[in-house]
Protein backbone atom coordinates (compact mmCIF):
# COMPACT_ATOMS: atom_id res chain seq x y z
CA UNK A 1 0.00 0.00 0.00
CA UNK A 2 3.03 2.31 0.88
CA UNK A 3 4.45 1.37 -2.77
CA UNK A 4 0.75 2.43 -4.05
CA UNK A 5 0.65 5.75 -2.05
CA UNK A 6 4.50 6.65 -3.17
CA UNK A 7 3.76 5.84 -6.78
CA UNK A 8 1.47 8.94 -6.80
CA UNK A 9 3.50 11.73 -5.71
CA UNK A 10 6.36 10.42 -7.72
CA UNK A 11 4.99 9.90 -11.42
CA UNK A 12 2.16 12.43 -10.31
CA UNK A 13 -0.33 9.70 -11.03
CA UNK A 14 -3.20 12.12 -12.47
CA UNK A 15 -1.74 14.35 -14.44
CA UNK A 16 -2.13 12.65 -17.59
CA UNK A 17 -4.05 10.13 -19.30
CA UNK A 18 -0.30 8.75 -20.20
CA UNK A 19 0.62 8.93 -16.66
CA UNK A 20 -2.78 7.23 -15.49
CA UNK A 21 -1.94 4.32 -17.60
CA UNK A 22 1.13 4.04 -16.95
CA UNK A 23 0.80 4.14 -13.14
CA UNK A 24 -2.06 1.35 -13.11
CA UNK A 25 0.08 -0.83 -15.09
CA UNK A 26 2.99 -0.96 -13.04
CA UNK A 27 0.54 -1.06 -9.85
CA UNK A 28 -1.36 -3.99 -11.52
CA UNK A 29 1.59 -5.64 -12.72
CA UNK A 30 3.01 -5.99 -9.48
CA UNK A 31 -0.23 -7.25 -7.82
CA UNK A 32 -1.26 -9.45 -10.73
CA UNK A 33 2.71 -11.23 -10.27
CA UNK A 34 1.82 -11.87 -6.73
CA UNK A 35 -1.51 -13.25 -7.49
CA UNK A 36 -0.38 -15.36 -10.22
CA UNK A 37 2.34 -17.04 -7.88
CA UNK A 38 0.56 -17.67 -4.89
CA UNK A 39 0.18 -20.78 -3.03
CA UNK A 40 -2.95 -22.93 -3.56
CA UNK A 41 -3.12 -22.18 0.09
CA UNK A 42 -3.57 -18.23 -0.36
CA UNK A 43 -7.33 -17.68 -0.67
CA UNK A 44 -9.96 -19.37 1.29
CA UNK A 45 -11.12 -21.11 -1.96
CA UNK A 46 -7.69 -21.15 -3.81
CA UNK A 47 -7.49 -25.04 -3.23
CA UNK A 48 -11.04 -26.26 -3.94
CA UNK A 49 -10.18 -24.17 -7.36
CA UNK A 50 -6.55 -25.55 -7.13
CA UNK A 51 -8.18 -29.15 -7.18
CA UNK A 52 -11.39 -28.80 -9.61
CA UNK A 53 -8.74 -28.21 -12.23
CA UNK A 54 -7.02 -31.25 -12.58
CA UNK A 55 -10.56 -32.63 -12.04
CA UNK A 56 -11.79 -31.30 -15.45
CA UNK A 57 -8.79 -32.04 -17.22
CA UNK A 58 -9.24 -36.00 -16.57
CA UNK A 59 -13.08 -35.44 -17.88
CA UNK A 60 -14.16 -34.66 -21.76
CA UNK A 61 -15.94 -32.02 -22.97
CA UNK A 62 -18.88 -33.62 -22.90
CA UNK A 63 -19.11 -34.49 -19.16
CA UNK A 64 -19.37 -30.95 -18.23
CA UNK A 65 -22.65 -31.30 -16.65
CA UNK A 66 -21.01 -33.92 -14.09
CA UNK A 67 -19.59 -31.51 -12.01
CA UNK A 68 -21.06 -28.44 -9.96
CA UNK A 69 -19.27 -25.84 -11.72
CA UNK A 70 -20.70 -23.19 -14.61
CA UNK A 71 -19.84 -24.30 -18.10
CA UNK A 72 -17.45 -21.36 -18.56
CA UNK A 73 -15.10 -21.91 -15.91
CA UNK A 74 -15.42 -26.03 -17.22
CA UNK A 75 -14.59 -24.36 -20.86
CA UNK A 76 -11.76 -22.37 -19.49
CA UNK A 77 -10.11 -25.09 -17.15
CA UNK A 78 -10.09 -26.92 -20.27
CA UNK A 79 -8.43 -24.71 -22.66
CA UNK A 80 -5.89 -23.40 -20.05
CA UNK A 81 -4.99 -27.58 -19.52
CA UNK A 82 -4.20 -27.22 -23.38
CA UNK A 83 -1.77 -24.83 -22.42
CA UNK A 84 -0.49 -26.86 -19.35
CA UNK A 85 -1.75 -29.60 -17.19
CA UNK A 86 -0.26 -27.62 -14.06
CA UNK A 87 -2.89 -25.87 -11.83
CA UNK A 88 -0.92 -22.91 -11.51
CA UNK A 89 -1.95 -22.37 -15.25
CA UNK A 90 -5.42 -21.16 -13.83
CA UNK A 91 -4.27 -19.02 -11.39
CA UNK A 92 -1.88 -17.28 -13.84
CA UNK A 93 -4.65 -16.78 -16.19
CA UNK A 94 -7.24 -15.79 -14.06
CA UNK A 95 -5.18 -13.45 -12.29
CA UNK A 96 -3.89 -12.00 -15.73
CA UNK A 97 -7.75 -11.23 -16.81
CA UNK A 98 -8.97 -9.91 -13.00
CA UNK A 99 -5.84 -7.91 -13.40
CA UNK A 100 -5.96 -6.01 -16.66
CA UNK A 101 -10.10 -5.58 -15.44
CA UNK A 102 -9.38 -3.88 -12.49
CA UNK A 103 -6.79 -1.86 -13.74
CA UNK A 104 -8.89 -0.62 -16.84
CA UNK A 105 -12.14 -0.22 -14.72
CA UNK A 106 -10.36 1.94 -12.41
CA UNK A 107 -8.51 3.97 -15.42
CA UNK A 108 -11.86 4.48 -17.61
CA UNK A 109 -13.99 5.65 -14.34
CA UNK A 110 -12.10 7.01 -11.27
CA UNK A 111 -11.71 10.58 -10.26
CA UNK A 112 -7.94 9.58 -8.95
CA UNK A 113 -6.39 6.09 -10.11
CA UNK A 114 -4.01 6.06 -7.41
CA UNK A 115 -6.66 6.25 -4.41
CA UNK A 116 -8.59 3.94 -6.33
CA UNK A 117 -5.49 0.98 -6.16
CA UNK A 118 -5.28 1.92 -3.05
CA UNK A 119 -8.22 1.13 -1.69
CA UNK A 120 -8.27 -2.10 -4.07
CA UNK A 121 -6.02 -3.20 -1.45
CA UNK A 122 -7.32 -1.53 1.79
CA UNK A 123 -10.57 -2.36 1.65
CA UNK A 124 -9.53 -5.90 1.16
CA UNK A 125 -10.97 -6.61 -2.63
CA UNK A 126 -7.92 -7.60 -3.70
CA UNK A 127 -7.82 -10.17 -0.97
CA UNK A 128 -11.34 -11.12 -1.67
CA UNK A 129 -10.71 -11.78 -5.55
CA UNK A 130 -7.66 -13.85 -4.49
CA UNK A 131 -10.53 -16.30 -3.19
CA UNK A 132 -13.52 -16.02 -4.67
CA UNK A 133 -11.80 -17.08 -8.14
CA UNK A 134 -15.17 -17.51 -10.63
CA UNK A 135 -16.96 -14.69 -8.75
CA UNK A 136 -14.10 -12.58 -9.64
CA UNK A 137 -13.58 -13.89 -13.23
CA UNK A 138 -17.78 -12.54 -13.30
CA UNK A 139 -17.37 -9.22 -11.62
CA UNK A 140 -14.30 -8.46 -13.90
CA UNK A 141 -16.44 -9.26 -17.43
CA UNK A 142 -19.40 -7.09 -15.96
CA UNK A 143 -16.42 -4.55 -15.41
CA UNK A 144 -15.85 -4.51 -18.82
CA UNK A 145 -19.46 -4.77 -19.85
CA UNK A 146 -20.15 -1.62 -17.93
CA UNK A 147 -18.27 0.45 -20.82
CA UNK A 148 -20.90 -0.73 -23.05
CA UNK A 149 -24.08 -0.12 -20.84
CA UNK A 150 -22.41 3.42 -20.12
CA UNK A 151 -22.60 3.89 -24.29
CA UNK A 152 -26.53 3.14 -23.32
CA UNK A 153 -25.48 -0.62 -25.52
CA UNK A 154 -28.10 -2.43 -23.23
CA UNK A 155 -28.61 -5.79 -25.27
CA UNK A 156 -24.51 -5.76 -25.42
CA UNK A 157 -24.63 -5.31 -21.82
CA UNK A 158 -27.01 -7.84 -20.89
CA UNK A 159 -24.53 -10.27 -23.05
CA UNK A 160 -21.25 -9.50 -20.81
CA UNK A 161 -23.76 -10.76 -17.58
CA UNK A 162 -24.98 -13.34 -19.46
CA UNK A 163 -20.97 -14.53 -19.98
CA UNK A 164 -20.27 -13.83 -16.65
CA UNK A 165 -23.36 -16.02 -15.51
CA UNK A 166 -21.46 -18.58 -17.04
CA UNK A 167 -18.46 -18.59 -14.54
CA UNK A 168 -21.12 -17.43 -11.70
CA UNK A 169 -24.74 -17.95 -11.93
CA UNK A 170 -25.39 -14.96 -9.39
CA UNK A 171 -24.20 -12.78 -11.63
CA UNK A 172 -27.66 -12.27 -13.43
CA UNK A 173 -28.41 -9.81 -10.60
CA UNK A 174 -26.09 -7.25 -12.13
CA UNK A 175 -28.96 -6.79 -14.88
CA UNK A 176 -30.29 -4.45 -12.32
CA UNK A 177 -27.35 -1.67 -13.41
CA UNK A 178 -29.78 -0.98 -16.63
CA UNK A 179 -31.91 0.59 -14.14
CA UNK A 180 -29.35 2.55 -12.18
CA UNK A 181 -29.06 4.29 -15.53
CA UNK A 182 -32.84 4.84 -16.40
CA UNK A 183 -33.52 6.33 -12.24
CA UNK A 184 -33.05 9.29 -10.66
CA UNK A 185 -31.48 8.79 -7.14
CA UNK A 186 -33.56 11.52 -5.10
CA UNK A 187 -33.56 12.69 -1.67
CA UNK A 188 -36.79 10.15 -1.76
CA UNK A 189 -34.72 7.50 -3.31
CA UNK A 190 -32.61 7.63 -0.44
CA UNK A 191 -35.58 7.41 2.07
CA UNK A 192 -37.10 4.64 -0.09
CA UNK A 193 -33.98 2.59 0.10
CA UNK A 194 -33.34 3.14 3.67
CA UNK A 195 -36.78 1.91 4.37
CA UNK A 196 -36.75 -1.15 2.26
CA UNK A 197 -32.79 -1.89 4.14
CA UNK A 198 -34.18 -2.09 7.29
CA UNK A 199 -37.30 -3.72 6.44
CA UNK A 200 -35.33 -6.38 4.55
CA UNK A 201 -32.96 -6.87 7.82
CA UNK A 202 -36.25 -7.35 9.97
CA UNK A 203 -38.31 -10.10 7.36
CA UNK A 204 -35.51 -11.29 5.09
CA UNK A 205 -35.77 -14.82 7.03
CA UNK A 206 -39.64 -15.16 6.46
CA UNK A 207 -39.74 -13.73 2.93
CA UNK A 208 -36.76 -16.21 2.31
CA UNK A 209 -38.79 -19.40 3.66
CA UNK A 210 -42.01 -18.18 1.34
CA UNK A 211 -40.15 -17.63 -2.03
CA UNK A 212 -38.08 -20.62 -1.86
CA UNK A 213 -40.79 -22.61 -1.18
CA UNK A 214 -42.99 -20.93 -4.22
CA UNK A 215 -40.02 -22.13 -6.52
CA UNK A 216 -39.54 -25.58 -5.10
CA UNK A 217 -36.69 -25.15 -3.39
CA UNK A 218 -37.73 -25.43 0.18
CA UNK A 219 -34.41 -27.39 1.50
CA UNK A 220 -32.61 -24.25 1.14
CA UNK A 221 -34.45 -22.51 4.21
CA UNK A 222 -33.17 -24.88 6.80
CA UNK A 223 -29.59 -25.16 5.10
CA UNK A 224 -26.59 -23.96 6.50
CA UNK A 225 -26.86 -20.39 4.02
CA UNK A 226 -29.41 -18.90 6.30
CA UNK A 227 -27.69 -18.91 9.23
CA UNK A 228 -27.41 -15.44 10.85
CA UNK A 229 -23.62 -14.00 10.35
CA UNK A 230 -23.19 -11.77 12.89
CA UNK A 231 -19.57 -10.62 13.85
CA UNK A 232 -18.27 -10.63 10.11
CA UNK A 233 -21.42 -9.05 8.44
CA UNK A 234 -21.81 -6.51 11.07
CA UNK A 235 -18.19 -5.64 10.64
CA UNK A 236 -18.05 -5.28 6.84
CA UNK A 237 -22.04 -3.79 7.44
CA UNK A 238 -20.26 -0.67 9.55
CA UNK A 239 -17.50 -0.37 6.93
CA UNK A 240 -19.91 0.48 4.06
CA UNK A 241 -22.36 2.10 5.91
CA UNK A 242 -19.82 4.44 6.86
CA UNK A 243 -18.32 4.90 3.41
CA UNK A 244 -22.09 5.45 2.19
CA UNK A 245 -22.46 8.43 4.58
CA UNK A 246 -18.97 9.84 4.13
CA UNK A 247 -19.75 10.16 0.60
CA UNK A 248 -23.28 12.16 0.94
CA UNK A 249 -21.77 14.62 3.03
CA UNK A 250 -19.08 15.46 1.09
CA UNK A 251 -21.93 16.14 -1.80
CA UNK A 252 -21.75 19.60 -3.13
CA UNK A 253 -24.73 20.77 -5.19
CA UNK A 254 -22.95 21.67 -8.34
CA UNK A 255 -22.95 20.17 -11.81
CA UNK A 256 -21.48 16.90 -12.37
CA UNK A 257 -21.31 16.73 -8.36
CA UNK A 258 -25.02 16.25 -7.86
CA UNK A 259 -25.75 13.49 -6.08
CA UNK A 260 -29.76 13.55 -6.39
CA UNK A 261 -30.36 13.25 -10.02
CA UNK A 262 -28.41 10.83 -13.09
CA UNK A 263 -26.34 13.32 -14.48
CA UNK A 264 -25.69 12.73 -17.57
CA UNK A 265 -22.17 14.34 -17.55
CA UNK A 266 -21.03 11.31 -15.55
CA UNK A 267 -21.41 9.21 -19.30
CA UNK A 268 -20.31 12.07 -21.41
CA UNK A 269 -16.87 12.38 -19.70
CA UNK A 270 -16.78 8.62 -19.67
CA UNK A 271 -16.70 8.16 -15.96
CA UNK A 272 -20.05 6.78 -14.05
CA UNK A 273 -22.35 8.94 -12.34
CA UNK A 274 -22.59 10.26 -8.49
CA UNK A 275 -26.60 8.74 -9.23
CA UNK A 276 -25.19 5.53 -10.70
CA UNK A 277 -22.62 5.05 -7.76
CA UNK A 278 -25.57 6.18 -4.97
CA UNK A 279 -27.42 3.18 -6.42
CA UNK A 280 -24.96 0.40 -6.48
CA UNK A 281 -23.91 1.74 -3.31
CA UNK A 282 -27.20 1.21 -1.24
CA UNK A 283 -27.47 -2.04 -2.82
CA UNK A 284 -24.50 -3.04 -1.10
CA UNK A 285 -25.33 -1.94 2.11
CA UNK A 286 -29.17 -3.58 1.74
CA UNK A 287 -27.15 -6.49 0.67
CA UNK A 288 -24.47 -6.51 3.47
CA UNK A 289 -26.90 -5.58 5.96
CA UNK A 290 -29.46 -8.24 5.24
CA UNK A 291 -26.67 -10.97 5.25
CA UNK A 292 -26.09 -10.57 9.03
CA UNK A 293 -29.42 -12.56 9.02
CA UNK A 294 -28.78 -14.40 6.46
CA UNK A 295 -25.11 -15.08 4.83
CA UNK A 296 -26.34 -16.22 1.37
CA UNK A 297 -26.83 -12.82 1.06
CA UNK A 298 -23.13 -12.34 1.36
CA UNK A 299 -22.94 -13.76 -2.28
CA UNK A 300 -24.30 -10.75 -3.36
CA UNK A 301 -22.75 -8.25 -2.29
CA UNK A 302 -18.90 -8.73 -4.13
CA UNK A 303 -21.13 -7.73 -7.45
CA UNK A 304 -21.51 -3.70 -5.70
CA UNK A 305 -18.45 -3.07 -2.98
CA UNK A 306 -16.03 -2.49 -6.20
CA UNK A 307 -17.77 0.71 -6.87
CA UNK A 308 -16.16 2.09 -3.89
CA UNK A 309 -13.35 2.71 -5.45
CA UNK A 310 -15.13 5.16 -7.47
CA UNK A 311 -17.55 6.42 -4.79
CA UNK A 312 -14.38 7.81 -2.57
CA UNK A 313 -12.81 9.40 -4.59
CA UNK A 314 -15.43 10.92 -6.53
CA UNK A 315 -17.40 11.82 -3.10
CA UNK A 316 -14.06 13.36 -2.29
CA UNK A 317 -12.84 15.68 -5.35
CA UNK A 318 -16.46 17.10 -4.74
CA UNK A 319 -15.31 18.69 -1.58
CA UNK A 320 -14.02 22.77 -2.84
CA UNK A 321 -12.09 23.77 0.07
CA UNK A 322 -8.54 22.02 -0.77
CA UNK A 323 -7.37 21.74 2.81
CA UNK A 324 -10.88 19.97 3.53
CA UNK A 325 -10.18 17.48 0.71
CA UNK A 326 -6.86 16.61 1.91
CA UNK A 327 -7.77 15.89 5.17
CA UNK A 328 -10.42 14.36 4.33
CA UNK A 329 -8.51 11.83 2.08
CA UNK A 330 -6.01 11.27 5.06
CA UNK A 331 -8.97 9.91 7.28
CA UNK A 332 -9.93 7.70 4.89
CA UNK A 333 -6.65 6.44 4.24
CA UNK A 334 -6.07 5.85 7.91
CA UNK A 335 -9.15 4.04 8.28
CA UNK A 336 -9.20 1.65 5.62
CA UNK A 337 -5.58 0.94 6.89
CA UNK A 338 -6.94 0.42 10.20
CA UNK A 339 -9.32 -1.86 8.80
CA UNK A 340 -6.97 -3.30 6.91
CA UNK A 341 -4.45 -4.30 9.71
CA UNK A 342 -7.47 -5.20 11.94
CA UNK A 343 -9.00 -7.86 9.62
CA UNK A 344 -5.75 -9.62 8.53
CA UNK A 345 -4.41 -10.09 12.26
CA UNK A 346 -7.25 -10.89 13.58
CA UNK A 347 -9.68 -12.68 10.52
CA UNK A 348 -6.95 -14.28 8.57
CA UNK A 349 -9.55 -16.50 8.43
CA UNK A 350 -11.75 -14.18 6.37
CA UNK A 351 -9.89 -14.12 3.24
CA UNK A 352 -6.75 -16.77 3.59
CA UNK A 353 -4.08 -14.64 2.20
CA UNK A 354 -2.11 -13.93 5.24
CA UNK A 355 0.38 -15.61 5.78
CA UNK A 356 1.20 -15.31 1.73
CA UNK A 357 3.05 -18.28 0.23
CA UNK A 358 4.48 -18.44 -3.04
CA UNK A 359 3.81 -21.96 -5.02
CA UNK A 360 7.84 -21.69 -5.60
CA UNK A 361 8.93 -21.00 -2.24
CA UNK A 362 6.49 -22.50 -0.07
Amino acid sequence: MLFILAGRFVINANRSSKTRRNYLIVVFGVLCIVAAFRSYEVGTDTEQFYNAFKTILSLEWHDLDSLRYEYGFFALCKLLGYVSDDPQILLIGTSVFISFSVGRFIYKNSEDVSFSAFLFLSLNIYAQYLSLMRQALAICIIMLGLERLKKKKDIQFVIAVIIAALFHRSAIICCMFILFTRLRYTKGMLGLTTVLTVAGFMFVEKLFVIVTNIIGYGNYSDSEFVVPNYFAAVCKAAVFLAVFIFGLLCIRNKEGYNLYSISTKGFLTGRLSYGFLAFAMSVCLFSQIVAIKMIIMQRAVPYFDYFCLLWLPKAIYGIEDKSIRCLAKILVIVFTILYFVIINTFRQEWYGVVPYKTFVWP
